[in-house]
């Protein structure tokens, strides 16, 4: 029995939730970040517009934190192979559903690519 008033499951779980939080404060770090960027190419105006921009795209993104975690605690990375499935030509050609992959950082570029266009067509032959 370990001496330890919590387990690795509430260690992940209060790692996902400082991670939200600091997502979900990052108002203040964004200009800031975005004059480093572009503050030399833009204008005042545009920077504002790049501003605006940031805080939707943030706001509408996906609390991932407990996903993000648990890749990091068993060691895998994320990879910008993807899945994408059920485009809705009303919808502005949107996915209805987007898988994201995570592999460990010894599986090599080919066995990716071979393992994500093995899982495509066994998807869409069983759709």
């Amino acid at each position: 029995m370990s001496d330890r008033p919590y387990t690795d499951d509430d260690i992940r779980a209060e790692a996902a939730r400082l991670l939200a939080i600091a997502s979900a404060n990052a108002d203040d770090a964004i200009r800031p970040a975005v004059q480093r960027k572009w503050g030399g190419k833009a204008d005042s105006e545009a920077i504002d517009e790049a501003c605006d921009q940031i805080v939707t795209l943030l706001d509408g993104a996906a609390d991932v934190s407990e996903w993000a975690v648990s890749l990091g605690a068993d060691g895998l990375e994320p990879d910008g192979h993807t899945l994408q499935l059920g485009v809705d030509p009303g919808d502005g050609d949107r996915p209805r559903i987007r898988l994201h992959f995570a592999f460990h950082p010894d599986m090599a570029d080919a066995d990716r690519d071979h393992f994500v266009m093995a899982l495509s067509k066994v998807v869409l032959r069983n759709l």
